[in-house]
């Protein structure tokens, strides 16, 4: 009994201490995983991350001579010069409530180009590939007007 006693605190001590040290030579799997994002980073600030704000679009939009839509009756009148956005293979458009889903060609062109890239880059990374989700496009005064009784961060000078 007393023999006993002694030696099982030292088996469980051995048993403790082979566990430790053969547990850290287990070969660690290094691959990527798809959709495991552990190698992607979040934004930690916008302003920096995204240095094209409202302002900027504003400005933009003013030199290429794009001038706000007052309504959506307005906007129906300049479709000619306009371009249609749906969901296809790059993006999902969202179900619009406060825009609609026209931009000008340049844009249209920039956010096939920006989906393209997207799915690339998650390609590159071994995730699985999701599409971007267009939330809102073309706003006239009288959606923003709209938005904003909804949501108080939006701009009274939309750049959409």
């Amino acid at each position: 009994m007393r023999y006993s006693s002694r030696i099982l605190p030292i088996l469980i001590i051995v048993a403790a201490a082979a566990t430790f040290t053969f547990a850290g030579c287990k070969k660690k799997d290094m691959s990527l995983k798809l959709n495991e994002p552990r190698n992607i980073r979040g934004v930690v600030s916008y302003k920096r991350s995204f240095g094209d704000l409202n302002e900027k679009h504003l400005n933009v939009a003013q030199a290429i001579g794009i001038r706000a839509l007052s309504s959506r009756e307005e906007a129906e009148k300049m479709k000619e010069q306009l371009q249609p956005i749906t969901t296809n293979e790059l993006y999902a458009v969202d179900s619009l409530t406060h825009s609609i889903p026209y931009l000008i060609p340049g844009a249209a062109s920039l956010l096939d180009t920006i989906g393209h890239n997207f799915l690339d880059s998650l390609t590159a990374k071994g995730l699985n590939p999701n599409k971007i989700i267009v939330t809102s496009v073309l706003r006239t005064q009288d959606d923003v007007k709209r938005l904003r009784r909804r949501n108080g961060n939006a701009s009274p000078n939309s750049a959409h």
